[in-house]
């Protein structure tokens, strides 16, 4: 029965600390969302590298786009001499929540071995 309580206990401490970091980190947006933009020179764009602002010229925008293609970089060289980008980890969203499922599904199965 003393498992069972540390158990929830671990779990409801953890949950806890997640939702205190979740309410921090989604309270100021802007301010995370604008350490990942760049203001790089046209030369120094890549190949996959994602869009920080729309370019209504070559109707390229944000939003729509996954990751640049060869045949935008070189439309994108001819047209501007600077761009922002957008850096960082384009999935990010996904850690947090393999995080969450693993503490608490993680637990619930070293539970059910232990009680075997």
């Amino acid at each position: 029965m003393s498992f069972a309580l540390a158990f929830f206990d671990r779990a409801l401490s953890t949950i806890s600390f997640l939702i205190f970091l979740l309410v921090i980190f989604y309270s100021s947006p802007k301010v995370i969302e604008q350490a990942f933009y760049r203001r790089i020179p046209v030369g120094k764009l890549r190949f996959d590298d994602m869009l920080g602002e729309d370019i209504p010229s070559l109707r390229l925008y944000k939003k729509h786009i996954k990751g640049l293609t060869k045949e935008q970089v070189i439309r994108i060289k001819k047209a501007k001499k600077f761009v922002i980008i957008k850096e960082g980890v384009r999935y990010g969203i996904v850690f947090p929540l393999a995080l969450l499922f693993t503490l608490f599904f993680g637990d619930i199965i070293l539970l059910f071995f232990h009680s075997l």
